[in-house]
């Protein structure tokens, strides 16, 4: 009986782990097939729709016409100086040989593209995959394959067999990036052939910039402080170095230079600007700070004027009316005011981003307008500033030098952009 007994309870044990195990079997394939479903989801959403070989008679059509927007015309010391309409351009006008059209899906994957001559002002892209939100990209590019224009259209609906009307294009002027440096970058000053950057924690680095297009690290020196910015004058580089105030720099040798003296400062010192004997620096929530620095090796103490906003970074320009500077002054964008005999506002112009550097350039200032990328302002009238230009970086635009035909931003995580600003359009 007792065998028996035991016999019974085995075959229910071995019952309850057959049914235990069939149950869960069950459970685990069910999950192994979503599983293995979700994965292929995400496979296909990661490769974009761009790897799947259509047929012509799957594929659709975007047709399209092209209104060019305007083109600088450039001065003869290399800066911009007006624009050239868009009714009077022409391609031999706007330099553009090659009108390239890209489309991309929602998700920004390449779907196809074509080629058209810059004379085609119309046109149409064919075999164009079908789906919703498509993407066309109008480039206009120079001999040398640089995209001078662009202009894009979003939310175009394309079906298979039929021609989407993408409307007008308005493809406007952009100025080109021709190089970068890979380090970080809150500062620069370009003095010959060499690049001055303000490199945050690790203080001032120094670039070789004869080939714009292809700038290196040639020396640099660490700053008490986080280096935030840089004026080159003479002989030495000027350091805003925050915390550490102003640091003065010899570098008669630009590979190997030296810190030859220090001055406090009231608050965080975040940018400055050297005109003749006097060192101007931006010093945050504390305003503008002047100072003696007729002799490198023993500056003068500070002395500070209140700005509206947190003043980021100074330039200064002769006048003739006095000395003209610009404070980028933060979350309040330009002030603009005349420094000589005394600090004196004028007028100031909002920018859409933090306003961090600034370079005057004749009637322009240059505005590092952080995540905002370059703004160009005409100052011509310094009581009614006007914004004129602008140009999207990738990382943060910190500041900014122009130097010839180039503008060189540091662009914090972006390293240095150097952009081509006085792109002949001629």
């Amino acid at each position: 009986m007792a065998l028996r007994q035991k016999q019974i309870q085995s075959m229910i044990e071995r019952a309850g782990m057959t049914t235990f195990l069939i149950c869960n079997w069950q459970k685990f394939t069910k999950f192994l097939y979503y599983a293995i479903c979700t994965s292929l989801i995400i496979l296909v959403y990661a490769c974009g729709e761009g790897n799947y070989s259509y047929s012509e008679t799957e594929t659709g059509s975007i047709a399209f016409s092209v209104e060019w927007g305007d083109a600088p015309t450039i001065g003869e010391d290399g800066t911009t100086v007006g624009m050239v309409s868009a009714a009077s351009l022409d391609c031999v006008t706007a330099g553009v040989v090659t009108v390239a059209l890209e489309i991309y899906d929602g998700n920004d994957n390449y779907l196809v593209g074509e080629s058209f001559a810059c004379s085609l002002h119309t046109g149409t892209v064919d075999n164009v995959p079908p789906g919703l939100n498509r993407k066309l990209v109008v480039l206009g590019e120079d001999s040398h394959g640089t995209a001078l224009y662009r202009g894009e259209v979003t939310g175009l609906t394309v079906t298979a067999g039929q021609i989407s009307n993408a409307g007008t294009v308005v493809v406007e002027f952009q100025y080109p990036i021709v190089g970068s440096v890979e380090r970080f970058a809150y500062g620069v000053y370009v003095s010959g052939s060499y690049a001055y950057v303000a490199h945050g924690n690790d203080g001032l680095l120094v670039l070789d910039i004869s080939d714009p297009t292809s700038p290196t690290v040639v020396g640099g020196v660490d700053t008490s402080g986080i280096a935030y910015n840089v004026h080159v004058s003479g002989s030495y580089a000027y350091v805003a170095s925050g915390s550490g105030g102003l640091q003065i720099v010899d570098i008669s040798d630009p590979e190997s230079p030296t810190i030859v003296s220090s001055v406090a400062t009231p608050a965080q010192a975040l940018g400055v600007y050297v005109s003749g004997s006097s060192a101007y620096v931006a010093g945050g929530d504390s305003g503008l700070h002047i100072m003696d620095i007729s002799d490198p090796a023993n500056p003068g103490d500070p002395l500070s004027y209140d700005t509206p906003g947190t003043a980021w970074d100074v330039y200064v320009a002769g006048d003739e009316a006095g000395d003209k500077g610009c404070v980028a002054d933060g979350s309040d964008g330009l002030t603009v005011m005349y420094v000589q005999p005394g600090p004196a506002i004028t007028g100031s112009v909002d920018t859409p981003g933090e306003a961090y550097g600034v370079y005057i350039s004749g009637d322009y200032a240059y505005v590092a307008d952080g995540d905002s990328g370059l703004h160009i302002i005409d100052i011509s009238d310094p009581e009614n500033p006007i914004l004129f230009e602008y140009v999207n970086t990738p990382g943060t635009a910190w500041d900014v030098h122009v130097s010839g035909s180039y503008a060189y931003v540091a662009d914090g995580d972006g390293g240095l952009q150097v952009i081509m600003i006085s792109e002949t359009m001629t």
